[in-house]
């Protein structure tokens, strides 16, 4: 029952007096801070607790949990708080296979540019692209076919780039996914190469009037 209750009050976003509580799953606050996007609560956490602790059904770390529901500022949080990337789970799947479950194509390239192996298999001998065909993960199955494409490349230069960006520039986060979103449409076979072009030229207007915001 008590969990229950932090869990709610997590979820709301109001005061936690016992940072250091570990659920019946094991899993501890930063887990949940992750799952239901409390920022706040996981920068505070994060100071007192085990950020690569493994708990949850799926003996997941905290950055599983972020992975969920798709909570990219508290994804980015934990990486820039030096979360290991490199694990498992219960099931042996790594940070793709997950993403390529849900079809979490901003997670998957995000975790691709942190080096998480794409030909990593899980304990049934999946690789994450077996995960993507399996779950009809349009979006992941998309990108594996533009990598094929010459403009394939051009569009994960452009999504690592903005990546990276956002990153350093925490607080644009949004407009800088709302760019890649923009990107995508970019590469989209409905637009002839000559709008293509016109495209190109408007989002990487976008990032310098974005600087100068700065």
């Amino acid at each position: 029952m008590e969990d229950e209750k932090i869990k709610k009050l997590v979820q709301n976003k109001k005061e936690i007096n016992n940072l250091y509580h570990t659920f019946h799953d094991g899993t501890n606050i930063l887990h949940w801070a992750a799952f239901f996007n409390n920022t706040e609560l996981l920068e505070k956490g994060i100071k007192k607790c085990d950020i690569n602790k493994i708990g949850g059904i799926y003996k997941s770390t905290p950055i599983f949990f972020g992975v969920y529901n798709e909570n990219f500022k508290s994804i980015l949080i934990l990486i820039k708080n030096k979360a290991n990337l490199q694990v498992v789970n219960k099931i042996g799947y790594n940070l793709l296979h997950l993403s390529a479950k849900y079809d979490y194509i901003l997670c998957y390239l995000l975790f691709k540019c942190y080096k998480v192996p794409e030909n990593q298999k899980d304990f049934n001998l999946n690789l994450p692209m077996d995960i993507a065909l399996r779950n009809s993960s349009k979006k992941i199955l998309s990108h594996k076919t533009n990598k094929k494409r010459p403009e394939g490349n051009f569009l994960n230069y452009i999504t690592a780039f903005f990546f990276c960006y956002s990153i350093i520039f925490f607080n644009w986060l949004v407009l800088n996914v709302f760019i890649f979103l923009i990107s995508r449409e970019l590469i989209s076979k409905r637009f002839n190469v000559f709008i293509r072009k016109v495209l190109a030229v408007f989002i990487f207007f976008l990032f310098f009037v974005e600087m100068f915001m700065q």
